[in-house]
């Protein structure tokens, strides 16, 4: 197979198999995610994706490319870990396009120290140092969910979620790139 990095190599169809119109359920590392001030796991997060109508992105961990000037950065994240309902001490800002094929996500997560940390790189699916990730309920049953997570240090953690089991052997194709600007790391897939 013919791996390129500059897109995200997920049918669309597959994901978003399901949903009304083009909603995905937008998450920081949980299936469902808060607004600011909401502490209630009962209130669910919906994120609307913008279609795509120039150049896709190319998927190097940079967002300064023309498609992330389209569509909407969505912010007021909360924490889940360690100190999970609360607001996030740092902010972290998302963005979800698409095209005919591909889902597309960037994600910036402010950090003022992000120079002097350490961005530590481990296996596939092992959770090490800051992670950011997207949950997508394909089914809209508000229980399974595929999840894409990347960390600070470019290692991808996918899985499948079910009610409250989590399957790590799940493996997608997916290409995931991270970079550093001014202030934040950011995620790019």
């Amino acid at each position: 197979m013919n791996m390129r990095s500059d897109r995200l190599l997920i049918p669309l169809m597959a994901l978003l198999a399901g949903l009304p119109q083009h909603r995905a359920v937008a998450a920081d590392g949980a299936v469902v995610t808060l607004p600011a001030g909401v502490t209630s796991p009962a209130t669910k997060r919906v994120y609307h994706a913008t279609r795509l109508v120039g150049a896709r992105p190319r998927i190097d961990g940079k967002l300064d490319d023309a498609g992330w000037s389209e569509g909407q950065w969505d912010t007021d994240y909360i924490e889940r870990e360690p100190n999970e309902g609360r607001p996030a001490s740092l902010p972290t800002a998302l963005k979800i396009l698409y095209d005919d094929r591909n889902l597309y996500v960037a994600i910036r997560a402010s950090d003022p120290a992000i120079g002097s940390l350490p961005r530590l790189r481990g296996k596939r699916d092992e959770s090490i140092g800051d992670m950011v990730g997207v949950a997508v309920d394909t089914y809209l049953d508000h229980r399974t969910a595929v999840e894409f997570d990347v960390t600070s240090g470019g290692s991808k953690v996918d899985l499948a979620r079910t009610d409250d089991a989590t399957d790590t052997s799940w493996n997608a194709v997916w290409d995931a790139k991270v970079g550093t600007e001014a202030g934040a790391w950011t995620a790019e897939y």
